[in-house]
């Protein structure tokens, strides 16, 4: 490598040298010289052309024309046991590229030549010269050219000295590193993406440095703690598969673009013009996996063209480009253009193949999904189920493309807040593929189930169900697709998404920077997938109060989306809207309003002024004029949003109760409290009935409903549903999550209007722990509750003086109940929240509610229902099937007594017990009776 000093010799051959060895290779071994190794090609003629001299064959060259020799300006990175000719010919590609990008010749440090082959000169070297000669040899050199064969699996990626070389290029700014495949593997690699578009992510998953070897363990161990400790195998990974991509992509649209007229080995033009609209086809559907919607359309249209030339206007082929074009543009979200080729495509399937054809089902379903992209949720819900019913004819309720049809039909379901149905499709997707595949769950298919039944149950505020179906799905796909696979990392971003939900937001940024580390090494920088993920760790940001960084990786995502998919794409308002957001939460109401606007503008030009995202717009820029204090422009937003979602949705959908709810705290704001309450309620019916009691968006509505009744003097009322939110904030969110501090702190505002200061005190002390340790202790968040704390902690020690008789006990903490006489008493039995079963309680009926204690001796209670909650009561039957006896061989039905009664977020339900003393009915009456009078006295 160098002179016996340690020195490297840093002088290269140019083009015409490595043309001349070539020539002297095939004069040499005519009959052999392509099947011969670059270690044979050094012992069959570099090592006797020296053998007299022990010289380096570069001094060989030098000697026969001193031109050919320079400082070199590309290193040659490679495998000995490669076909020398492949190498040469690569080497000589790339000198051309070369010379016409920059006009200068380049020299090749290429070890064949400029080693003395008749000495092992590193053979003593420390291996601390590696780190330093060696490496700053590279840098002088200024370039390191990576050869790589085969395409699918290069062997330099598993020589750790080869990624020695490779990691010295990226591991100093000032050399670049190219890859280059011999142009023996163009054709290879053209073949394979007939057969199968998805080898090139096939291909990346495999590069991980990581698996490489070296003859002497020493050596790994060296060139493995160099990289870890500096730039690290991710950043190396990234690395390779970027120029690998790049390289891929460029081959595959090269291979249309320079695709010959003629083929010798083809005599049929027809057949030679089928080949080509099939590359097309595949390069397309390449481009579009990659997010290169506009260059994948071309390849499709053109497809599309020359399969009408050939077939006439009616042909099976025809009508499959037809809807992979319409997919295309629905991804582009031209959903004019999508729609109008998915039509064209149906017809033509129709009439061809008729209603029950596997390939008319694969129309329906994409027909189904733009239709769901567009909003249009019914017809596309109709479309997925004419696609499940096809698939379930003609191929079986049992087969993977009907389980993937149940997927599809869910994912509709899903959208129009059917999670019930949703649940139930998925894991019949999920059993279907289980059943279908030899190795159980572990199939790709099964993983992106997992996946869909985690969104579910993240939207239903299940996160338990939702990490545990999401860490499945991670499983799956790291068994199937590798660790190292874009779809695992895009499912690393999803349980990054449920801690997101949690509060968890430390874990979240966690989860999303591996996911996006994973996805850029997969796809790419600029790939949509990569926005989306800068997307959701700016909402971590967010919840962690961090809005700087939040803005930060928004305007990344937006970077992205406007170069990936245009400033009229879909993806490119949701980065605005992002955007927005963090605006909002800094404060600046004028630069939200205009990132909303751009947000607007997008939907209404792509997908029309009806679209639910529209109107998601409209909510937000309802809530920017809130934070302005133009409560009369934001009631405007917030009623067309409520409008358009409820002609999408109908009157019993999540977002709804959302539009609601952000009427109902608009009208508190103008002093409309009557207004806002009825909005309210409404909301917290909508909410409990779809998304449950215990849910986090519940437990919002129902504080909002708290603060309204508030405005409206009722602080009583408010009390109940601030404690309400309370709890269901404790029991799915945690103690230590943000909005259990929100719930705290509206506690205290209540008990401090109401004298209470040391409940309020309490609840505030409890508030800014919290908040102190979720967001800092000089965040404004912590800020606004110590201010509280330090206004009700002067209050109390006010009253306490004036009153030093008599200590304050804080009911919040003690919850301990005066000793009253009832309107009613005596055992019941309540069935439990969480466990099910009825549990026998001692209840009592009060002027202003009923409270339940574990013994009848007990002075704390265990639970209180306030009457004023109360938005019904009524006596059930309920059929009850009593176990068999002994004496009896059928199990009997048996009609159960219940009495139902609901309050916002929960219904109770209670039955009699042996013990009691009066029944239900009475009960029941009593209840009334209470509410009546309190009604009469207010």
């Amino acid at each position: 490598m160098g002179d016996k000093d340690g020195s490297i010799n840093t002088h290269g051959v140019c083009a015409a040298g490595i043309r001349a060895f070539l020539t002297d290779l095939q004069d040499a071994f005519p009959d052999s010289y392509q099947d011969l190794t670059t270690q044979e090609a050094c012992t069959s003629l570099v090592v006797p052309r020296t053998k007299e001299s022990e010289c380096a064959y570069l001094e060989v060259m030098r000697a026969a024309d001193a031109a050919l020799v320079a400082p070199a300006t590309v290193f040659v990175s490679h495998a000995w046991r490669y076909k020398i000719a492949d190498v040469l010919t690569t080497l000589l590609e790339f000198a051309k590229e070369e010379k016409d990008r920059t006009g200068e010749e380049p020299f090749f440090w290429f070890d064949l030549f400029v080693n003395n082959q008749h000495t092992n000169v590193t053979a003593n070297l420390p291996q601390e010269w590696w780190s330093t000669t060696f490496k700053d040899s590279i840098a002088a050199i200024g370039k390191v050219l990576l050869v790589l064969t085969p395409w699918n699996n290069p062997v330099p990626l598993t020589r750790a000295w080869c990624l020695w070389e490779v990691f010295c290029s990226i591991s100093q700014d000032n050399v670049g590193l190219a890859i280059r495949l011999p142009a023996q593997q163009h054709s290879a690699f053209m073949q394979a993406i007939v057969d199968n578009f998805e080898v090139v992510t096939d291909m990346l998953v495999e590069v991980r440095a990581e698996k490489a070897d070296a003859w002497d363990p020493a050596d790994k161990d060296m060139i493995f703690h160099a990289i870890q400790s500096s730039v690290g195998f991710a950043a190396l990974n990234k690395a390779v598969k970027d120029q690998m991509r790049a390289w891929c992509l460029n081959n595959a649209i090269g291979f249309v673009t320079n695709a010959p007229a003629t083929d010798d080995d083809i005599d049929d033009e027809d057949m030679l013009a089928h080949n080509f609209s099939r590359l097309c086809m595949q390069v397309g559907a390449i481009l579009l996996m990659f997010g290169d919607h506009d260059r994948a359309i071309e390849m499709l249209e053109k497809a599309l063209a020359i399969f009408k030339r050939l077939w006439g206007g009616e042909h099976a082929q025809i009508a499959t480009a037809y809807t992979t074009l319409g997919a295309a543009y629905s991804a582009k979200s031209d959903y004019s253009r999508a729609m109008e080729a998915l039509q064209a495509g149906l017809g033509m399937q129709l009439r061809i193949n008729g209603e029950e054809h596997e390939s008319t089902a694969s129309t329906y379903n994409t027909l189904g999904s733009t239709c769901i992209s567009m909003g249009d949720y019914d017809r596309g819900i109709e479309y997925q189920e004419k696609a499940l019913k096809v698939r379930t004819t003609v191929l079986g309720p049992d087969n993977v493309k009907t389980a993937t049809a149940h997927n599809n039909l869910a994912r509709g379901l899903f959208e129009k807040g059917d999670y019930k149905r949703t649940i139930e499709h998925f894991e019949e997707a999920v059993r279907i593929s289980c059943a279908a595949s030899k190795d159980g769950d572990k199939h790709p298919n099964t993983g992106a189930t997992y996946n869909n039944l985690g969104r579910t149950y993240d939207a239903l505020g299940d996160y338990d169900k939702a990490l545990a179906s999401y860490q499945r799905a991670v499983e799956v796909f790291c068994d199937t697709l590798g660790e190292d696979h874009s779809t695992t990392g895009l499912a690393y971003g999803n349980i990054g998404t449920v801690h997101d939900s949690k509060g968890d937001y430390d874990r979240a940024v966690e989860y999303f920077e591996k996911a996006i580390a994973i996805v850029v090494a997969a796809l790419g920088d600029e790939h949509p997938s990569v926005a989306n993920l800068y997307n959701s760790m700016a909402s971590a940001f967010m919840g962690q109060g961090r809005y700087d960084q939040a803005l930060q990786m928004y305007e990344k995502d937006l970077q992205i989306t406007q170069a990936s998919l245009g400033e009229w794409h879909m993806g490119t308002a949701a980065s605005y809207g992002g955007l927005g957001s963090a605006y909002r939460a800094l404060g600046e109401y004028d630069r939200a309003i205009e990132m909303y606007e751009k947000d607007l503008a997008i939907g209404v030009r792509v997908m029309g002024e009806k679209h639910p995202d529209v109107a998601t717009t409209y909510s937000n820029l309802g809530a920017a004029y809130s934070n302005k204090g133009e409560h009369d422009r934001a009631i405007e937003h917030f009623i067309k949003c409520l409008e358009i979602t409820i002609a999408a949705f109908g009157n019993e959908h999540p977002d709804v109760a959302t539009c609601l709810n952000n009427l109902g705290s608009a009208y508190t704001s103008i002093g409309a409290a009557d207004d806002a309450v009825e909005f309210l309620h409404r909301a917290v019916e909508i909410r409990s009935a779809v998304l449950g009691n215990m849910h986090p968006e519940t437990a919002v509505a129902v504080s909002n409903l708290g603060r309204a009744l508030r405005a409206t003097g009722d602080d009583d009322q408010a009390l109940e549903c601030f404690e309400l939110a309370l709890e269901i904030n404790r029991r799915v969110l945690g103690d230590d999550h943000p909005s259990t501090a929100r719930a705290l702190n509206s506690i205290g505002h209540v008990s401090k209007g109401k004298g209470d200061f040391a409940t309020a005190v309490e609840a505030y002390k409890c508030a800014a722990r919290i908040m102190e340790a979720s967001f800092g202790a000089d965040h404004p968040h912590t800020c606004v509750v110590k201010a509280n704390l330090q206004e009700a902690q002067a209050a109390l020690d006010e009253a306490t003086s004036a009153s030093q008789s008599q200590t304050p006990v804080s009911s919040f903490v003690v919850l301990c109940d005066a000793v009253r006489p009832g309107r009613l008493s005596g055992w019941l039995r309540k069935r439990g929240l969480w466990n099910t079963a009825f549990q026998t309680r001692w209840f009592v009926l009060t002027d202003d509610a009923l409270i339940y204690y574990r013994t009848q001796h007990d002075r704390v209670h265990k639970g209180k229902i306030n009457l004023n909650l109360i938005t019904k009561s009524e006596l059930k039957q309920k059929q009850h099937q009593r176990p068999r006896s002994s004496s009896s061989s059928t199990d009997a039905d048996v009609v159960v007594n219940e009495l139902h009664i609901t309050v916002p977020g929960r219904t109770f339900v209670i039955r009699v017990d042996e013990r009691s003393d009066q029944t239900l009915a009475e009960w029941a009456e009593a209840i009334h009776q209470a509410q009546a009078q309190r009604r009469i006295g207010k």
